[in-house]
């Protein structure tokens, strides 16, 4: 019979990173160089309230939250001053937070599809064009040999 108070030993749960469905969401730490890279690339400007932040008055966002399934790349960073920043968080977007600050946010243009006038088959003819100009061609009188 095993003895109920023999000291076990305590073994540390230690996470090596080789759960794959941890890793595929897990932000990773970027560098102080690609920080700065992204701040000059905005010219220091908010992407939300363009303000200008001074590099430590400012950080890097995601565009589209890793929350919100948004990847971490590049192409998902911007810059952000502080206040926006922490406004925005996880769970808003960027015209949301603009909403928030009062500032106007930009519609989305909607697309009009413009009707081309077109002639009847009548009036413009079997073999004209609708978009080249007539061109009279003069008459030559061949001779009779």
């Amino acid at each position: 019979m095993a003895n109920p108070y023999a000291i076990k030993p305590i073994i540390p749960k230690v996470d090596f990173g080789f759960n794959q469905e941890k890793t595929a969401t897990k932000r990773r730490k970027h560098s102080r160089a690609v920080d700065i890279a992204i701040w000059k690339k905005h010219k220091g400007i908010c992407a939300i309230c363009r303000e200008y932040a001074d590099f430590d008055k400012g950080e890097v966002d995601h565009i589209i939250p890793l929350a919100k399934g948004g990847g971490d790349t590049p192409s998902n960073w911007q810059w952000l001053c502080h206040r926006c920043n922490n406004l925005k968080g996880s769970k808003r977007t960027n015209a949301q937070v603009k909403k928030i600050l009062g500032l106007k946010v930009k519609k989305k243009a909607k697309k009009v599809k413009k009707k081309r006038a077109t002639k009847s088959k009548g009036e413009r003819g079997m073999f004209e064009s609708p978009e080249l100009p007539k061109i009279e061609m003069p008459r030559i009188e061949m001779p009779r040999l």
